[in-house]
């Protein structure tokens, strides 16, 4: 290599090295940059995309990575310091939208010269998942490459995750579906490492872990008791003696839920019905002038210039003076156009809003800021060493994540992080960031009842007083009214749903006469731009079977980036509890979460598929028998369920369901297969399948 030339080799993942890319350079010039996933090739649409790269250095190098593509608005750079003759490894973020594809471009500048690129291509299936091992569970097992689920369920791609990879915040996990360790691994991790991973747990993942010689490390109430398995928020964690180091992959791994593009019934997006920056924009006052009053400006400019003064001056008998008349009409229209202009380019204030998802082992963050700028210029906004650039991810629904094609660029800069934008005059842009924080959990116990009923209890352990807080189940909700700080509340949720539901009925408890949901006063402090946002985002179900969801609003959270801390922030907190039986009573199906995991349909085909539901049982497992019923079963064909690791049609299959053996469960979890009559159009409500404790009356 010649003195002055970089050798760029990126940290291959487990799948295989990258084909090199050729510098164009008209010398000859030998291969200076080698790109390739960090993790795996494999992702969900939404997912932050982590890149790892390895700079090598003839001699100082003074420069910057940049990373573009994957749909993302956001331009990523890494800026890079490499002494002569040594080595360092960087990691790269690249958030990706609904809209993008996965091939991104990374391109390695040594000042303000580029070096050279490559072209990474990472792709998207549902039926391969993700599994993560921590260092010391790979240290001690020979991993394997892919693994194929029992049951021929999914394919699996283990990969090791680095040791600082958590440190990196909780983008840098959105990859993986599975996260498999050692007891170690929890002990080896820094405290904003460990939260990171639970905080990734409670949004739905799963950790298996190998041991369970030291669990000190786990909030108490997750814990896993003797059952070797609890839900905790959203996720599961499970305890597997040995299983991982003894290469038990296909047995230990469950497949994970659907990502949600690819989940056919999710019934995500059914309170996605504003779009958040209406509100955000709103708030900042910076809404563009009423377009009537610039048409009502122009008209009479025109009626002006035209009839009206000829017929003055013909009456004058001045006409000639038009030539005079018209250019200064002219004039004093344009200069009342910038005077106006530049009053509204230069009103309103800083607006943010917020998302905090609570749970035991810490809190998931979101913020969105509206910028503005009444000359050109750039604006910052700093984020803590975790945090990280994030999408709107409404592209479906409102456009772009941003309609304004402002320059953004993700800056990580002597360990510090930033996002970057440049605006013209006037211009506005919402930019988005995530990271995990140690907000304290709502203290919510929620049971069912009797029947369809759930009752429950919430304290606000939060500092904040919160407004109009609402609690929601799959097809229920209710008011339960203002928090102040430390303040408790009891509700009760009538006629919850064991299927999967897109009903809501937001405007029972916060109507908004603004946006069509109510007649009625809007609840004070509510926010529904944020609730679509939330409602919008990747891998989020608002009313899962098995769980309530509370959700509360503030103004006097402040926010968690620097530079809109004085901004008027609204938030919305929330966190999703498991419902559990009540005590001495069976399983019911609305205590049992469900989830597809394989569609009915091939995404990538569209082609018929077998789908796979997985059904999690509350942390009090079951008592008494297990009952399997389908509903309307006529468009099922036949049903089937994974029964050590083979899938077993039961012979006991009749109307009112069948008794599963206990070689059915596995980690509190059921794998149901159907084989659907495609000609009866299927749906999830015409195939219900409810799992219970105890036969239908």
């Amino acid at each position: 290599v010649r003195s002055g030339q970089l050798v760029l080799v990126a940290v291959l993942a487990s799948l295989g090295a990258a084909t090199p890319a050729t510098a164009g350079g008209a010398d000859g010039a030998e291969d200076t940059l080698v790109a390739a996933p960090l993790l795996s090739a494999e992702y969900d649409i939404g997912d932050t995309l982590v890149i790892g790269a390895t700079v090598t250095a003839a001699q100082l190098v003074s420069g910057h990575l940049e990373v573009r593509g994957g749909g993302s608005t956001y331009v990523s750079r890494v800026d890079v310091e490499v002494a002569g003759g040594s080595s360092k490894e960087f990691h790269l973020l690249m958030p990706t939208s609904p809209q993008g594809g996965g091939q991104v471009v990374i391109e390695l500048f040594d000042g303000s010269t580029s070096i050279d690129s490559d072209t990474i291509t990472f792709t998207h299936d549902s039926g391969t998942d993700v599994a993560g091992i921590l260092p010391v569970l790979a240290t001690r097992v020979d991993l394997p490459p892919r693994v194929t689920l029992d049951g021929d369920v999914k394919r699996v791609n283990l990969v090791t995750i680095p040791d600082s990879l958590a440190d990196d915040g909780i983008a840098a996990l959105s990859q993986l579906d599975t996260i498999a360790a050692t007891s170690d691994d929890l002990a080896q991790l820094s405290p904003a490492g460990l939260r990171t991973l639970l905080v990734w747990v409670a949004r739905g993942g799963d950790l298996v872990l190998d041991d369970a010689a030291d669990l000190s490390m786990l909030p108490p109430a997750w814990q896993p008791g003797e059952s070797g398995v609890v839900r905790a928020s959203f996720g599961v964690i499970r305890v597997d003696e040995g299983a991982l180091s003894s290469g038990d992959w296909a047995d230990t791994i469950l497949p994970a839920r659907l990502a949600t593009t690819d989940d056919q019934f999710g019934f995500w997006g059914t309170d996605i019905i504003v779009d958040p920056r209406i509100p955000l924009s709103r708030r900042a006052g910076v809404e563009l002038p009423n377009l009537n009053s610039i048409l009502i400006v122009l008209g009479a400019y025109v009626v002006f210039i035209g009839p009206v003064m000829y017929l003055v001056l013909r009456r004058l008998r001045r006409l000639t003076a038009a030539w005079v008349a018209i250019p200064l009409a002219s004039v004093l229209v344009a200069g009342g156009v910038i005077v106006t202009g530049s009053s509204w380019r230069s009103r309103g204030r800083a607006t943010a809003s917020a998302i905090v998802e609570l749970s035991p082992g810490g809190a998931y963050a979101s913020i969105d800021t509206l910028l503005f700028r009444s000359s050109a210029g750039r604006s910052s906004l700093d984020l803590a060493d975790d945090w990280s650039a994030a999408e709107m991810n409404l592209g479906w629904y409102f456009g772009s994540g941003d309609a304004s094609n402002s320059n953004r660029t993700f800056v990580t800069e002597g360990g510090q992080r930033r996002l970057d934008v440049g605006l013209e005059n006037g211009q506005i842009s919402v930019v988005s960031a995530e990271g995990s924080v140690s907000d304290s959990s709502l203290e919510v116990v929620v049971h069912s009842a009797e029947g369809d009923t759930v009752e429950g209890t919430v304290t606000n352990r939060t500092p904040w007083n919160l407004r109009s807080v609402a609690a929601f189940a799959a097809g229920s909700n209710v008011l339960v009214g203002d928090l102040t700080a430390g303040a408790s509340a009891s509700f009760l949720l009538k006629s919850v749903e064991s299927s999967p539901t897109g009903d809501s009925n937001l405007g029972a408890v916060w109507p908004d006469p603004v946006f069509g949901l109510g007649f009625a006063e809007p609840q004070p402090g509510v926010d529904l731009g944020i609730w679509s946002s939330l409602a919008a985002r990747k891998g989020t179900q608002l009313y899962p079977v098995g769980f309530v969801r509370v959700a509360g609003w503030t103004s006097e959270r402040p926010s968690d980036v620097v530079g809109s801390e004085r901004a008027d922030t609204v938030t919305l907190v929330t966190e999703l509890i498991p419902i559990e039986p009540a005590e001495g009573a069976g399983v019911r199906p609305i205590d049992v979460q469900s989830k597809f995991v394989v569609s009915p349909w091939d995404p990538n085909s569209g082609q018929p598929s077998d789908p796979v539901i997985r059904f999690d049982l509350p942390n009090t497992g079951a008592e008494g028998n297990l009952v399997l019923d389908v509903l309307a079963g006529d468009v099922v064909d036949k049903v089937e369920v994974l029964t050590g690791g083979e899938w077993v049609e039961p012979a006991n299959f009749g109307d009112d369901g069948f008794l599963l053996s206990d070689a059915a469960v596995r980690f509190g979890t059921v794998l149901v297969r159907l084989k659907i009559d495609q000609n009866l159009g299927f749906d999830p409500s015409r195939a219900l399948i409810e799992l219970g404790g105890a036969p239908r009356g």
